[in-house]
This record gives C-alpha cells, sequence and structure tokens, in this order.
C-alpha cells in the first residue's frame, strides 16, 4: 500500500517522501506463500500505476469458484464470471511478486524520494498549520547525532499496517474484535489441474481456502484455525499439514504436497473512530482490518487509494521545498478533503467489516436446524441466478455507496 500511494502521488504531480526500508531479497514473513485475490477494480488501479505489465504473467485468473458448507453437509455453490460478463473473478498473485513488482516500478520516479527511516513521532497539523514527522537523529548519514529533526508536510499518509505507529501517536480512537483464529498460510502441489478454480470450505470453527496459482498444479491456502490448533499444526510439519488439509478438502484437487513451510497470522477485525485527523490519512490495514474469508483485505485499501487519487485532483503540485526543515507550508484544503474523504469511505469500510463479521458468525452457527439452513442457502444460491450474479458483483466490488 505504500509503494502504490507514492506511486500514485507522484503521478499527481507531487513529490514524494517514502519512509520505508528496501525490501530485502526474500523475506522472512512468508511473503513466498501467501497471495492475494485482487479484484479487477484493484489490478486496473496497477495497470495504471505501471505495475501490472510486469506481473501480468505471474498471475492466475479466477475463472470460477466453488463455496462448500460443513463437511458432513450436502451440495455446493458455484459462482463463475461469465455470469456478470467478466473475464475473471479475481487475479491470485504471489505477495512476493508484487513486492517486487513496487519495487521495480518505484525504482527512478524523480518525484519519489526514499529514506530507510521511520518517523518517531507525528504531529497531525490542521488546515492553517502543516504536519509534522519528527525523527530521531541527524538528516544525513553519517553526520553525528544532533537530536531530533521536524520536517513539514502538506499530506502524510500513514500505510504502516495493521499494527500502525501513526495511527496511535496521532491519537485517532481505534479498536480491535479478536476471532480467536489463526490463519494458516503454506502452498501446495495438487495431484490433479486446479484449472483456475478457487475453493472455500466453512466449517465450526474453521474456514479453508485454496487458490490457484499460475502453475496450474499449485495452490495457495489460508486455513482459518483455532489458536491451539493452528500452533499444533505447525509443530506437526508441513507434510502432515498437507494430508490433513487433503482430507478436509475432500480431495478436491487430489492429494497434496507442501511446496513451502506454513506461515501463521492471528485474526483480528481493527476498526477506527475516523480514517483521517489534520493532515493525517490511514490507508489501508493502518485504516481497517477484515477477516480473509473472502479476500478483500489488500482490495479494501486499494479503494481507499483510489478515493484518495479522486479526493486530491485538481489541487496543485506541492511545493519542492516542502519535507524539508524550515518554513512550513501555507494553510491547505487538504484538511477539509480528508474529511470528505472519510465521510465517503466509511460507509463502504463499514459494510465490508461487519458483512464478513456477519458471515463468519452465521456460518458459525449451532442448533437445531442449522444444518438445514445452510443446506438450504447453498442450494437456493446455486438455483437462483439473480442471486449468484448479486454475490459475484459484492466479490468484485461493483456494488457501491
Amino acid at each position: 500500500m505504500g509503494a502504490c500511494t507514492c506511486l500514485a502521488l507522484a503521478e499527481e504531480g507531487h513529490q514524494v517522501h517514502w519512509y520505508a526500508p528496501e525490501e530485502p531479497p526474500r523475506r522472512s514473513d512468508g511473503a513466498q506463500a501467501r497471495a492475494y485475490a485482487l479484484s479487477p477494480e484493484t489490478v486496473s488501479l496497477l495497470e495504471s500505476l505501471g505495475v501490472w505489465s510486469r506481473i501480468a504473467e505471474k498471475a492466475r485468473a479466477v475463472g470460477a469458484m466453488e463455496i462448500y458448507p460443513r463437511a458432513a453437509e450436502m451440495g455446493y455453490a458455484r459462482l463463475k464470471a461469465e455470469e456478470v460478463s467478466s473475464d475473471y473473478l479475481a487475479q491470485i498473485l504471489g505477495h512476493a511478486e508484487l513486492l517486487a513488482a513496487c519495487e521495480d516500478q518505484l525504482r527512478g520516479v524523480a518525484r519519489i524520494t526514499r529514506d530507510p527511516r521511520f518517523p518517531a513521532d507525528i504531529r497531525v497539523g490542521s488546515h492553517e498549520t502543516p504536519a509534522q514527522l519528527i525523527f530521531a537523529g541527524p538528516l544525513e548519514k553519517g553526520a553525528p547525532s544532533v537530536g531530533q529533526e521536524q520536517l513539514f508536510f502538506d499530506l502524510v499518509v500513514a500505510a504502516d499496517g495493521a499494527g500502525s505507529f501513526l495511527r496511535r501517536r496521532s491519537g485517532i480512537l481505534w479498536g480491535r474484535r479478536d476471532y480467536g483464529q489463526t490463519a494458516l498460510v503454506m502452498a501446495f502441489e495438487s495431484a490433479t489441474p486446479h484449472g483456475g478454480v478457487a475453493c472455500q470450505w466453512f466449517g465450526e470453527d474453521r474456514i479453508l481456502a485454496l487458490l490457484p496459482l499460475v502453475h496450474d498444479r499449485q495452490l495457495s491456502m489460508v486455513y482459518s484455525l483455532p489458536h491451539t490448533e493452528a500452533d499444533e499444526w505447525v509443530a506437526s510439519g508441513p507434510q502432515e499439514i498437507a494430508r490433513r488439509v487433503t482430507t478436509d478438502s475432500g480431495y478436491r484437487w487430489g492429494n497434496l504436497s507442501a511446496l513451502s513451510r506454513p506461515v501463521t497470522s492471528p485474526l483480528a477485525m481493527t476498526v477506527v473512530e475516523r480514517p483521517s485527523l489534520g493532515r493525517l490519512l490511514l490507508l489501508g490495514d493502518a485504516a481497517h482490518t477484515v477477516h480473509p474469508l473472502a479476500g478483500y483485505g489488500l482490495n479494501l485499501g486499494m479503494q481507499d487509494l483510489f478515493a484518495l487519487r479522486q479526493t486530491l485532483k485538481g489541487l496543485p503540485a506541492d511545493n519542492a521545498e516542502w519535507g524539508h526543515a524550515g518554513s512550513p507550508p501555507t494553510a491547505s484544503a487538504i484538511p477539509k478533503r480528508l474529511q470528505s474523504l472519510a465521510g465517503q469511505r466509511a460507509w463502504a469500510v463499514r459494510r465490508v467489516q461487519w458483512g464478513l463479521d456477519s458471515l463468519w458468525r452465521a456460518m458459525r452457527l449451532e442448533g437445531p436446524g442449522m444444518p438445514l439452513a445452510r443446506q438450504i442457502g447453498i442450494h437456493c444460491i446455486d438455483a437462483l441466478p439473480m442471486l449468484r450474479r448479486w454475490l459475484i458483483a459484492q466479490a468484485l466490488g461493483r456494488v457501491t455507496p
């Protein structure tokens, strides 16, 4: 999100200062195993930034998705891209490939200055005063320590993830709902070709998703499991996990074999009182996180970025001297525009967050008649074209407030 934001703002003619270290050749957080399900709108945005052309051949288009209820319950629903005249439901792309493409696109962009440091504090500013980023130590490499340095900016975008430091320091109120689950991420090789079909299974306390990768016998898995069970699975080793997933997926793709080691991440929904304050804007996971059951996380952040581009259109490009110690910028219309942006995005974000939360809770319900109710729901989706088209449109992000 940080890289794409820099590209988008530089494209609009702004001088951008990006505070982020260079990406290592190989990350230790499982980037090679993790995959994104990119919506058509996200792909279009990446195309406009010049990123997609670098990775298009590494992505796999999803032509259909199969949704299964509990293993003991009969039936499944199949959603097809062709039902809404779309070429695909999503493009599945590895996290590492997307990172590398963003890094390559950023190199040589004259309007972007990269700095490996990270701010020690922030002053969000107002209509009359600039935002300030405060750094410990010198501005230039090799210089002796001179205490704190203050830099002034017309706009600060915090795309520093779910644990956002800038969000905490800004004073924006936020909260988190713990799902009591851990996302277990791995890559597998399948016995049979996947044909570009994604599958998802809902259990009482778990959700399994297998996503097709560019190779026709390779899949990326996201398995939401209770914390203690996820720990036990990791301890059992990659091949034992592959055996269990083969069983839990009903041998949909035959026997699976592990291509990577498991990577885990706790699952929670992060909500904020407001995504902007003064001249600070929270973007992506810094502003919201959701359960991964629908692959909405990155897509929701890209919708934020698209809205930001529209909001800033018509503003003059910023002064080349901003971002240095000295005289701060003059009064700006940006705080007011950020307030408008926050209002526009609030309903869209809340709808996705609470919609996914409600679905997660509904699939966990137990009691008399619940298995029958789930089967009826699955059969209705499979039998009613209008309902399927509505669900597909939601998944594609085409239904907007």
